[in-house]
């Protein structure tokens, strides 16, 4: 897989598995997080999303859950949209980078693009979703 197929893997599997998630933004209250419900008429049950705990200590757990309550669906769509600018713009670079390889020079892919570290940093994302250490 290449890297800027790897920033598309990543950006699928965002948006895919926000999608079957309770929308967002969700909300931490202490070890609970609660998500989005449209339906005024919902119980608190439609709109509780996961609860925290840790056992050994109970402040961690709140932490967790303030943790888990900012990652929500409603962070989806910024996180694909800069995974898919990053794949896009290496993409590009990738190409060219192929051309000047059958030049007999070989050259990090990367470094063609706008913005490097911004590429490197997403790919970093890319691959902590995709579970992979590339």
């Amino acid at each position: 897989m290449t890297p800027a197929e790897e920033l598309r893997a990543a950006e699928a599997k965002v948006r895919e598995t926000a999608s079957k998630a309770t929308p967002g933004p969700w909300v931490a209250d202490g070890l609970e997080i609660s998500g989005e419900v449209t339906d005024p008429d919902a119980d608190m049950y439609a709109r509780w999303v996961a609860e925290s705990l840790d056992d050994n200590d109970p402040d961690h757990g709140c932490d967790n859950a303030a943790w888990i309550a900012l990652a929500s669906p409603a962070l989806a769509e910024p996180l694909a949209g800069l995974l898919k600018s990053a794949g896009n713009d290496l993409s590009g670079a990738e190409a060219a980078a192929a051309k000047l390889t059958h030049l007999g020079e070989g050259f990090d892919p990367v470094e063609f693009c706008d913005e490097p570290a911004s590429v490197r940093r997403a790919l970093d994302v890319a691959r902590a979703i995709n579970g992979s250490t590339r």
